[in-house]
């Protein structure tokens, strides 16, 4: 992502190096860890200042992201949203992570992807949130574990030893909410879970139906300049992993978008042809390719050392697959060109280097 697309701002003891304050991290549980964190509307209130500042620094559209611990916020950021293409962000402990969290050592190398979708003419900022196959995943502001998150509005989350808060921004510094983060928190819409929706999601805080206005509560901020309430998250199922791609039926009997494969090539020690198929279900949960176990890719290509354990994401977006590079050692090439995120073409194979090793993007029509 280049500079003028995000900015990122680290908390003093992110900046100190600071080591975690939870030090008994890396043996708990989620449900433990949670229990050592802020609250979530603690923490919504204590990272606002920070979110305000920040997206209004990047006067962009785009996702203002924080990380809070049990000290306070460890970093802030905020992302822009594009109208061509869409934008990856990699959250982890990795140095190559577009938001670096090292304090706390249960967070993976590269534990999420946030992609944000392309921006059309009066739309709102769309993202989705996948947790890249680390095994842990994240859990929801009830404490239920989460693969995977759709949403156009504020998102509270827990990953690893951190709440993360992530509220789209129209690239006016969130003027439309209230400048105080208690009044902010309250001026969210009431979040619950309803009935699982076909292909299992579930969805959060749907639009308020139509009726007679709420009495306006005497303290808080005036409605005129209240935030949108017609906002939604919806759970899904995380990227497909390697047990889903063998054993899937759903997955396996979904329409053929296209295929990576390695060709055999002579010659060379240990090389092998091998396939992956995406189908639009898998696309649609994202593909992860690298060489850790869980990855979809692990037994159907031959990737080299030089490719990460987790190396890249394929995701359709909008009916179009996105390849995303999730911040690998060694990159990802498309058609010889270094890429972050580009689309795969449907018309016409594609050559894909991963490190150095060299794949074929076949589309099925």
């Amino acid at each position: 992502m280049r500079p003028s697309d995000h900015i990122v701002e680290l908390g003093p003891r992110k900046r100190r190096g600071a080591r975690a304050n939870v030090s008994t991290a890396a043996v708990l549980p989620q449900a433990r860890l949670d229990r050592l964190l802020p609250p979530h509307d603690r923490a919504f209130a204590q990272s606002w200042p920070a979110l305000r500042t920040i997206s209004a620094r990047l006067e962009r559209p785009g996702v203002a992201v924080a990380a809070v611990d049990n000290r306070g916020t460890v970093a802030s950021a905020c992302f822009a949203a594009h109208r061509e293409r869409v934008s990856s962000v990699i959250i982890g402990r990795h140095q190559s992570a577009d938001l670096s969290l090292d304090l706390d050592p249960t967070l993976s190398l590269r534990h999420l992807a946030l992609v944000i979708a392309p921006l059309g003419d009066g739309q709102d900022v769309r993202y989705k949130l996948l947790d890249l196959r680390t095994g842990e995943g994240f859990s929801d502001e009830t404490g239920g574990r989460v693969e995977a998150i759709e949403s156009n509005g504020p998102t509270m989350l827990s990953c690893a030893g951190y709440r993360l808060v992530l509220v789209p921004t129209l690239g006016d510094g969130l003027a439309s909410w209230p400048a105080d983060g208690g009044d902010a928190w309250d001026a969210l819409p009431e979040r619950k879970v309803v009935p699982a929706l076909p292909e299992r999601k579930v969805v959060h805080a749907l639009p308020a139906p139509a009726g007679p206005a709420e009495p306006e509560p005497t303290r808080r901020t005036p409605r005129a300049e209240r935030p949108r309430r017609d906002w939604q998250i919806v759970h899904l199922d995380g990227p497909l992993w390697s047990g889903d791609a063998a054993n899937s039926a759903p997955v396996s009997a979904s329409p053929i978008v296209g295929s990576l494969e390695a060709p055999q090539t002579a010659g060379r020690r240990g090389a092998e042809a091998g396939s992956l198929l995406l189908t639009e279900q898998a696309l649609s949960r994202g593909v992860v390719v690298g060489r850790y176990p869980r990855c979809a890719s692990k037994g159907r290509l031959p990737l080299d050392a030089t490719v990460s354990r987790v190396h890249a994401l394929v995701l359709d977006v909008d009916g179009q697959p996105w390849l995303i590079d999730v911040a690998s050692i060694n990159g990802v090439e498309l058609d010889g060109a270094p890429i972050r995120q580009a689309p795969l073409p449907l018309d016409r194979p594609a050559v894909v280097r991963l490190g150095r090793s060299l794949l074929r993007w076949q589309p099925a029509r």
